[in-house]
């Protein structure tokens, strides 16, 4: 509830010279539901109106049905001004006017209104009574049809009442069209629920304005609603079902593919969560099946990325090529926006020799489709083609580099470490005008910190004055400073920055710990590890995957093996927690921790790597033990590919030799050295020689 103007009430400027309506409305967020209070007298009247031509113009008599209220009339028979207060709800999405006009009687002879009188507030006061408006139902029925033509003076618009605050308040709005609707029975526009379901935040939220939708007539009829609905339930991974449901209540409604490009679009949007695993990609391609076969409904060009987008998230590179004969028959081979979306799925589907081909008989090429392709060859690591085609970008074409192109070219540079090369693009950068964008700053620093050219990425962290906009933006600005201060070997720089990144205000989020931690651990420096400990136990995050595993690393590296098992054994755990726990006691006089947990990992179904296995040879070596060393090489021969690398072969030479020389005062015996020699015979490219 908003008392309009505060304290000064509705008059006009004449008599309360003071008065700013629109500053007044400018300081404060509206929604649905909201009620403004207009306290006043009756000589002004209270006129609301979603029509911008009837507010400028001040024009009630002539505005249409159905978008103008006059909520109080003024009252020129009165022979004294009494208090009246109105009360408006807030009852329509978009924008809303009010204005106020003078009764004819108080023109003057020259035109002018004067200021009309109005008795001031005072503590002995009854409350004023509030107005309900007699024409609610017929906006244009009043009830003195003979009154002339007045004067109106415009006092102030509320704009905006509902843009920027939309979605804060989405959950009041559902309640209030529903309170609405069970009291007066009014049907709420399909627009009004249209904009709902693009603002839901919750699954909760979504499904009430499902039922608001069903209520209110507009299901399953209109299409829009249902498409709305059907990508506002993907994006919170609801069961598919719901979605077919749906689609199926509206599909005898449809008059084009719309409603089956929008179902294909819902099921890349599941593909894309957590429960992907749990979603199949053939549901989808019955629905585009459908369209062709069932409906006769022509595709557009939304149906075919939607569908090759699917086929790209599922690998599905046979129902892709089908598709692309398809796009060919019906004659989408020259479009632009369909092209690109081939160019993506090739590239998941790791064919690059269709990508190049394709982007080489490309008709029409846009901004990007050079960005999708040099992405493309990035993500394949083809780093070398990358550069070429970012050359051809700025050199041949007529399309200038943008954010995401240079975003996508730096990690390609960092990479093969090229500095040179990051120092080029950085001067493009300079030279375009891109220099102050920070995600290229971000992306600078992290390239020029890969390439191990500290004073750069100072240089580019400190110009980057942008980033202090947003806080995301911040934290991933500090972050890349954090991360790549210790990864070159300036550990103190990093832990210092999270001082400083704390002392302008920002918080330090995981990324920020899970970067700092190894820091603390090249130094031995427990006190400061220990410190940040505690912060993540205050932040809530020491049980999230990648800082537990950060502190397990931790407090192995600085020689506390139980606090390492600790933090192991209350937190989530992957393959690279075993490993961290397998290499830390390796080091340790507890080497037979190293061969529990390798054997723990295989119980509970997890992969042993590379790493197990050079953490677990190293802990057969440290403890003399040839006999558990020979049955780990048994057990690696039989479930991986020992011999591609040369570090499992390399450990146990390594520990036959310990073993060896450990054992020659006892016995000479000749088995262990003959072992290591048949495992050098093995070892490709013999790196030893």
């Amino acid at each position: 509830m908003f008392n309009v103007g505060d304290s000064l009430g509705w008059y006009d400027n004449i008599e309360k010279p003071n008065v700013d309506y629109q500053k007044w409305a400018s300081t404060k967020n509206f929604s649905l539901g909201d009620f403004l209070i207009f306290n006043t007298d009756n000589n002004h009247s209270v006129i609301q109106t979603y029509n911008f031509t009837t507010y400028k113009l001040c024009d009630y008599e002539d505005a249409l049905d159905n978008d103008t209220i006059q909520w109080s009339s003024d009252d020129p028979s009165s022979p004294t001004p009494h208090l009246v207060s109105v009360a408006v709800p807030l009852v329509k999405l978009g924008m809303t006017y009010f204005f106020s006009r003078l009764p004819p009687s108080l023109k003057t002879s020259s035109g002018d209104s004067p200021a009309p009188i109005s008795p001031e507030f005072g503590d002995d006061e009854s409350a004023p009574a509030t107005l309900v408006p007699s024409n609610f139902d017929n906006p244009k029925d009043t009830s003195d049809d003979s009154a002339e033509p007045s004067e109106s003076v415009p006092l102030f618009a509320i704009s905006r009442l509902f843009g920027v605050q939309f979605h804060i308040h989405v959950q009041q709005k559902i309640f209030f069209l529903s309170a609405a609707a069970a009291r007066s029975g009014v049907t709420v526009a399909w627009s009004d629920i249209l904009l709902l379901c693009a603002a839901t935040q919750t699954l909760s939220q979504t499904q009430q304005i499902h039922a608001q939708a069903i209520l209110h007539g507009h299901l399953p009829r209109s299409v829009s609603i249902s498409s709305a609905l059907i990508l506002s339930y993907a994006n919170f991974y609801s069961y598919p079902s719901t979605l077919d449901a749906l689609f199926s209540q509206t599909l005898p409604f449809s008059r084009s593919a719309f409603l089956h490009n929008t179902l294909i679009r819902a099921y890349t949007v599941l593909a894309s969560g957590s429960q992907k695993s749990y979603i199949d990609a053939a549901p989808g391609f019955l629905i585009y099946n459908d369209l062709f076969r069932n409906t006769g409904f022509p595709p557009d060009d939304h149906t075919f990325p939607f569908v090759l987008k699917l086929c790209a998230d599922f690998l599905e590179r046979a129902k892709g090529l089908e598709v692309h004969g398809m796009l060919i028959k019906t004659r989408f081979n020259d479009d632009v926006f369909v092209n690109n979306t081939l160019l993506l799925f090739y590239g998941n589907c790791r064919d690059l020799g269709s990508v190049e081909k394709l982007f080489d008989e490309m008709p029409k090429r846009d901004l990007i489709t050079w960005n999708t392709v040099i992405r493309v060859f990035s993500d394949n690591g083809c780093w070398l083609e990358t550069v070429r085609l970012f050359k051809d970008m700025v050199l041949v074409s007529r399309f200038r580099p943008n954010v995401v192109t240079i975003v996508s070219v730096l990690p390609v540079c960092a990479g093969l470490e090229d500095v040179n090369l990051v120092s080029s693009v950085h001067c493009y950068v300079f030279k375009v005008g891109l220099d102050g964008e920070v995600r290229i700053g971000n992306a600078m620093v992290d390239a020029y910190g890969k390439c191990g050219n500290v004073e750069a990425l100072n240089g580019v962290f400190d110009e980057m004055v942008e980033r202090n906009e947003m806080d995301l933006k911040n934290v991933v600005s500090w972050n890349s400073m954090i991360g790549n201060f210790a990864q070159n070997g300036r550990e103190l720089e990093a832990i210092e920055l999270v001082r400083e990144m704390q002392a302008h205000g920002e918080i330090p989020n995981s990324v920020t710990l899970t970067n700092v931690l190894p820091a603390c651990a090249r130094l031995g420096s427990l006190h400061w590890g220990k410190e940040i400990h505690a912060r993540t136990i205050r932040k809530g995050s020491a049980f999230e995957l990648f800082v537990s595993n950060a502190l397990t690393d931790m407090y192995a590296k600085c020689g506390c093996p139980d606090l390492a098992q600790n933090v192991f054994d209350t937190s989530l755990r992957d393959e690279v927690s075993y490993n961290i726990l397998i290499t830390g006691y390796s080091q340790t006089s507890e080497c037979h921790n190293s061969l529990s947990l390798f054997s723990e990992m295989e119980l509970v179904g997890m992969k042993q790597d590379i790493v197990s296995y050079m953490g677990v040879l190293t802990a057969c070596a440290n403890m003399s033990a040839i006999r558990k060393g020979k049955e780990v090489h048994a057990f690696a021969m039989k479930r991986m590919s020992f011999y591609t690398t040369a570090s499992p072969p390399s450990r146990l030479l390594s520990q036959s030799n310990k073993t060896r020389i450990r054992n020659m005062q006892v016995s000479q015996q000749t088995s262990s050295s003959e072992f290591p020699t048949s495992i050098f015979l093995h070892v490709p490219s013999r790196p030893f020689e």
